[in-house]
C-alpha cells in the first residue's frame, strides 16, 4: 500500500472547507497521542526509552507537574491508553469507530508470550468527542501487552459533517513523505508497511508508542524476597470456637482521648470452624516515610529494605484433625472498608467444612487504628484481649481515624503503593507458610504449603492479582466483585466515587471540581455510541483520571490479570481462576468487574449471582449485593453465601479444574436458578431499584 498512501499525501490539497487531522506529536494536546515522540533514550529501561512529557507552569499547576513527573520515570505509556486526536473542524462522530485503529507492533522484550500478535488490528471503544476543541478520545477495544510498541492510525473512513473524507495535515505528509529525524523516518517506514487491506480507508494520520513495563518493579522485588524468612509469632492461645461465648472487634477510631467502635462478631449458626489461632508475621516495608514507593529504572536491581512491619493474622482451622503435611489453606484477601475479621470470617465456615484452613491479615490502611483490639470472652468467663492489627491512622490530624484514611498518599497516586505493599505483605505471609507455621506448638506444621489458594473480595482481588501472577506456589484463585481498571471502578461507583473527591481530587491545584463540591467527568461506558461532551470541565477530569490510571497501572489488575493464564510471566505457571460477580452491584459496578475479567480472558470461568432474580422472590434482600458472602441476616442470604463458598471451595478442591453448578442448592429456597454462566460480559450497571 506504500505507493498508494504516499500518492494520497502528495496529492492532497487542503481547501478552505477541508477537515484534516492535526499533527504535532510534540504537543500532547494535539497529537495524535500517545506518541514515542514524547520519550528520550534510556539504556536503564527495558524498552530502551523513558517518557518525557512536557511540564506545565509548575507554579500555576503544581499537581500536574507532580503527576507528570511520576510518569516521566516510566519506560512507556499506559497499557490501556486513551488516545487523543484533534481535528481542524467538526467531524461526523458516528464515523470515528470505523476510522481509528490500534495496530500491534513488536514487543521490546522476550519476557512473556503476550496477548497480542504482530500486525493485529484493534478497534477502538469508549469514544468521546469534545466539540470545543474538535478532539476525539477513546480506548483500545482489546487488552494490550506491556513493553510493546503499537501504532495509532487514523483513516479517511472518518468523515466531516458533509460526508467528505478527512485529509492529512501537511505536517504529517511531510513527516512521512520526506522524513527528517528518527521519529519521522520510523513513522514513514511504519505507514508504508501496512497492506492495502489493513484498514477500510486510506491513512491520513498515525503515530507509534510503547507501553510501560508495568510488572517490572514487583517482579524484581519478588525475586529479592526469596531470601526473606518472616518471623512468625503466636499471640495468646489457640481458641476452640465452640468455647467462645462472645467476641468483639474494637475499632480504634479516635486518637485523643482514645476511642473505639465495637462490632460484635458472630458465634451463632457458625459451623465448620474448629479453632482460631492468632499470630503476627514480619514483612519488609518498601514505602518511604510518606507511604510512597519510587519506581527505579526497569533494569535496575531491587533490594529488600531493612524496615519491616509486624502484621497480625488469624487462622481458622477445620473441626477435624489436620492431614499429614497440614491443612490445605486459603489465603483470604478482604476488600475496601473491611479487615481481617470481616469477610474472611464469613468465608471460613464453609471453607473449613470442606477441609481448608483460612488465613487472613489486614490490607494496608484499613482495620482502623493501631490500638484496636479483638476481645474474646469464653464460656468459662475468661476474657482475652488481642491486638486487632489495625493499619490505619489519623492522616489529616482531626483526631478521628476514618475509613480509608490509612493510605496517606493523596492525589493521582491514590492507593497504588498501599496496594503494592499489601501484595508484599501477602507474599511474606506465603513465605511464612512455606517455611512452616506451627501456632499450636505441637511440632507439626499447621498449613500445607503445597496446597495454597487465594480468595479476594473487591480490593482483595486488586493486590491479589499481583500475588497470583508472581507466586508460583499458589495453585488457583477466586475473586468476588473485584474490578479493573481501579480508576474506572471508583468513577463508576455511586458509593466509592465520593472518595475520589476526598482522596484523589482533594487539594488538586487548580481545582478540577466542576459540580460544586463534587465532579462529573461525563464517563463513557463500552460499546455505546460516541458521546459528545456537554459538561464543562469534563475533559480536564478525564485527562486527570487517565493520568492517574497511567500512574497506578503498576498496581492495577489491568496489567496483572493477563498473566494468570494468557501470558504468564517468565518462569511462572498458569493460574486457574474463578470469578463471581453480583448483578447490579452498586459499590463495585458490573462494568468494572467485567473489565478485570476481560483483562484475564476469564469469561468462561465467570458466574453471576443474579441479585435481580433473588430480589424478585424476596424483595427485602439488599439492593447492593457487594458483600453477598457476608450478608447472613436471613435464610435466603445465607443460601447465597453458602452456595458461593461451596462453588469456590470445590473449585479449589479440584485444583481449579471444575466449577460446580450450585443452583440445586438454590431451588429449595428460591425455586429458580440464581447463579448463571454469562453469555457475554455485561457492560451496563444493571442497578436494581
Amino acid at each position: 500500500m506504500g505507493a498508494i498512501v504516499l500518492s494520497v499525501f502528495l496529492g492532497a490539497s487542503l481547501t478552505q472547507a477541508a477537515v484534516f487531522v492535526q499533527f504535532n506529536p510534540a504537543d500532547p494536546s494535539v497529537g495524535p497521542f500517545p506518541s514515542d515522540f514524547l520519550t528520550v533514550p534510556d539504556s536503564n529501561q527495558k524498552t530502551g526509552i523513558r517518557v518525557n512529557m512536557p511540564l506545565p507552569d509548575c507554579k500555576a499547576q503544581p499537581s500536574s507537574c507532580f503527576e507528570l513527573g511520576l510518569v516521566n520515570t516510566f519506560d512507556g505509556f499506559n497499557v490501556n491508553p486513551r488516545f487523543r486526536i484533534k481535528f481542524s473542524a467538526r467531524v461526523d462522530v458516528n464515523t470515528l469507530r470505523d476510522g481509528i485503529y490500534y495496530v500491534t507492533l513488536e514487543n521490546k522484550t522476550n519476557d512473556e508470550v503476550g496477548v497480542n500478535r504482530i500486525g493485529q488490528v484493534m478497534k477502538v471503544n469508549k469514544l468521546f468527542y469534545d466539540p470545543l476543541t474538535d478532539s476525539a478520545y477513546g480506548k483500545p477495544n482489546d487488552q494490550m501487552d506491556q513493553h510493546r510498541r503499537y501504532a495509532l492510525v487514523v483513516t479517511d473512513a472518518v468523515k466531516d459533517m458533509s460526508g467528505a473524507p478527512i485529509l492529512p495535515d501537511p505536517a504529517f505528509s511531510n513527516c512521512v513523505v520526506t522524513p527528517g529525524g528518527d521519529y519521522c523516518r520510523q513513522l514513514s517506514q511504519l505507514v508504508t508497511s501496512f497492506g492495502s487491506s489493513t484498514f477500510p480507508g486510506r491513512i491520513v494520520s498515525a503515530t507509534s508508542f510503547t507501553t510501560l513495563s508495568a510488572t517490572s518493579f514487583m517482579e524484581r522485588a519478588h525475586d529479592a524476597l526469596a531470601g526473606v524468612k518472616p518471623t512468625i509469632t503466636r499471640v495468646a492461645k489457640i481458641f476452640n470456637f465452640q468455647d467462645i461465648a462472645s467476641w468483639q472487634y474494637r475499632s480504634h477510631n479516635r486518637v485523643s482521648p482514645v476511642g473505639y467502635i465495637d462490632t460484635n462478631l458472630p458465634t451463632k449458626d457458625i459451623y465448620g470452624i474448629g479453632r482460631i489461632g492468632f499470630g503476627t508475621f514480619t514483612s519488609p516495608d518498601f514505602r518511604d516515610e510518606k507511604g510512597f514507593i519510587a519506581d527505579p529504572p526497569t533494569l535496575a536491581p531491587v533490594s529488600v529494605p531493612a524496615k519491616t512491619n509486624e502484621i497480625a493474622f488469624e487462622i481458622f482451622y477445620p473441626v477435624f484433625p489436620a492431614p499429614p503435611g497440614g491443612y490445605p489453606v486459603v489465603i483470604a484477601g478482604h476488600g475496601f472498608g473491611d479487615h481481617r475479621l470481616g469477610i474472611p470470617l464469613a468465608w471460613a465456615p464453609q471453607l473449613n467444612a470442606l477441609g481448608f484452613a483460612v488465613i487472613a491479615s489486614t490490607f494496608v490502611g484499613y482495620g482502623s487504628g493501631p490500638l484496636g483490639q479483638v476481645v474474646v470472652k469464653e464460656k468459662n468467663g475468661t476474657v482475652t484481649q488481642l491486638p486487632s492489627g489495625g493499619r490505619s491512622s489519623d492522616v489529616d490530624g482531626n483526631g478521628i481515624i476514618d475509613d480509608y484514611e490509612g493510605c496517606p498518599v493523596k492525589g493521582a497516586l491514590r492507593t497504588r503503593d498501599c496496594i503494592r505493599q499489601s501484595a508484599f505483605d501477602t507474599m511474606s505471609l506465603i513465605r511464612g507458610i512455606r517455611n512452616g507455621i506451627d501456632l499450636d506448638g505441637d511440632g507439626k506444621v499447621d498449613l500445607d504449603s503445597k496446597q495454597m489458594y487465594f480468595l479476594g473480595h473487591t480490593a482483595g482481588g486488586v493486590y491479589g492479582s499481583i500475588v497470583l501472577a508472581l507466586e508460583p506456589d499458589v495453585i488457583a484463585g477466586a475473586y468476588q466483585e473485584a474490578g479493573s481498571p481501579v480508576y474506572d471502578m471508583l468513577r463508576q461507583s455511586s458509593v466509592l466515587a465520593p472518595l475520589l473527591t476526598d482522596i484523589v481530587l482533594a487539594g488538586h491545584t487548580p481545582s478540577l471540581l466542576n459540580k460544586g463540591a463534587s465532579f462529573d467527568e461525563n464517563y463513557v461506558y463500552r460499546d455505546l455510541p460516541t458521546r459528545v461532551n456537554d459538561v464543562p470541565g469534563a475533559v480536564e477530569l478525564q485527562d486527570f483520571f487517565e493520568l492517574g490510571e497511567w500512574i497506578t497501572m503498576p498496581s492495577d489488575p489491568a496489567a496483572w490479570a493477563t498473566h494468570f493464564s494468557t501470558s504468564p510471566l517468565p518462569g511462572k505457571p498458569t493460574k486457574p481462576m474463578l470469578y463471581q460477580m453480583a448483578w447490579g452491584d452498586i459499590t463495585i459496578p458490573n462494568p468494572s468487574v467485567s473489565g478485570l475479567i476481560r483483562s484475564a480472558n476469564g469469561q468462561e470461568n465467570t458466574r453471576y449471582y443474579r441479585n435481580d432474580f433473588a430480589r424478585a422472590v424476596f424483595p427485602y434482600l439488599r439492593q447492593d449485593p457487594v458483600a453477598f458472602s457476608a450478608y447472613l441476616d436471613n435464610d435466603p442470604e445465607k443460601a447465597i453465601a453458602v452456595a458461593a463458598a461451596n462453588m469456590i471451595g470445590y473449585f479449589f478442591l479440584t485444583g481449579g479444574k471444575v466449577i460446580y453448578d450450585v443452583n440445586d442448592l438454590m431451588w429449595t429456597v428460591y425455586g429458580a436458578n440464581i447463579w448463571e454462566k454469562p453469555f457475554a460480559l455485561t457492560e451496563t450497571t444493571n442497578y436494581i431499584q
